[in-house]
């Protein structure tokens, strides 16, 4: 794995990924934190994992369980950009994206378009992974990211 040096000065983008949990919460908290203290504009990305969704389609159907994950994941993007906002991040330094997929895939990918300095997330999300350090997602970001991450207990 490479190392990556990170110097706070040069964070202008910082992309927090949440997913609703308690832990993601508490990473976007220090994600727009850092992001007011730095000036920084904050993007907020919510993933609907597709093997979430196929095993909720075989209760509800497909139609409604993309619905409700929508919606979900609309309502903890929110919830994100109302933090940001409270805390007096310029409002157009906000962004979102709802995307679909495999979350870490996802959100590495946005970190490479958008060039982002920084990621924030928490060490587990919504998976109830109850592994010993950080959760799946978190791991394969880790690998995988273009940028330094800073993981949230």
């Amino acid at each position: 794995m490479e190392t990556v040096s990170l110097s706070f000065e040069s964070v202008q983008k910082i992309l927090i990924a949440t997913d609703g949990s308690d832990c993601s919460v508490r990473a976007a908290e220090q994600g727009i934190s850092i992001a007011k203290l730095l000036d920084a504009q904050v993007m907020v990305i919510y993933v609907i994992d597709d093997v979430v969704l196929d095993q909720v389609s075989k209760v509800t159907g497909r139609e409604e369980a993309e619905r409700e994950l929508k919606q979900n994941g609309q309502r903890c993007i929110n919830y994100v950009l109302s933090l940001a906002r409270k805390e007096g991040v310029k409002e157009g330094c906000l962004l979102s994206k709802l995307a679909e997929g495999r979350p870490y895939e996802k959100i590495v990918s946005l970190a490479k378009k958008l060039n982002v300095d920084l990621i924030v997330m928490g060490t587990f999300g919504r998976s109830g992974s109850e592994r010993p350090l950080v959760g799946s997602v978190t791991e394969q970001v880790i690998e995988h990211a273009p940028c330094p991450v800073l993981v949230v207990k």
